[in-house]
């Protein structure tokens, strides 16, 4: 009888090669939905970080203008953005598609935002996320 417990347990003592692949190809499945969610989400972090730095740059510049009562011209080259007189004052934002952005954008001193000399409250850019996705980020001027 002990025999037979020792045949039996070295026939049952490893896995399948069926039984391998086929959590193989599950663990694969459940690693793929996740990617999916996790691109998803930093996609979406993407967008709202470009978002609230182009916010924060602007009302910064607004604020600049009013305060100094000295209108500004905001420039932009090579994905950065730049005051024209104040080099400190920048940002530099690599997701951006700097085609759809205007080259310049005037502040005047009463904090009024223009694009060719029309006055904007708004301005929608292009941001590239990954997989060669692009997004559009509005910011409100």
């Amino acid at each position: 009888m002990a025999a037979q417990m020792n045949r039996c347990k070295r026939r049952f003592a490893g896995f399948t090669l069926i039984e391998t692949l086929i959590v193989l190809i599950v663990l694969g499945i459940i690693c793929e939905a996740g990617f999916s969610v996790y691109s998803g989400v930093t996609s979406d972090y993407t967008v709202k970080t470009v978002s609230d730095k182009l916010s924060a740059f602007f009302a910064t510049c607004k604020q600049r203008a009013v305060m100094r009562n000295v209108p500004l011209v905001i420039l932009s080259e090579k994905r950065m953005i730049q005051v024209e007189d104040a080099p400190s004052l920048y940002l530099r934002i690599p997701e951006l598609d700097e085609r759809y952005f205007p080259e310049k954008i005037h502040v005047t001193s009463e904090g009024f935002f223009l694009i060719a000399e029309r006055k904007v409250s708004g301005l929608t850019v292009q941001v590239r996320l990954s997989q060669n996705k692009t997004a559009s980020v509005t910011v409100k001027l």
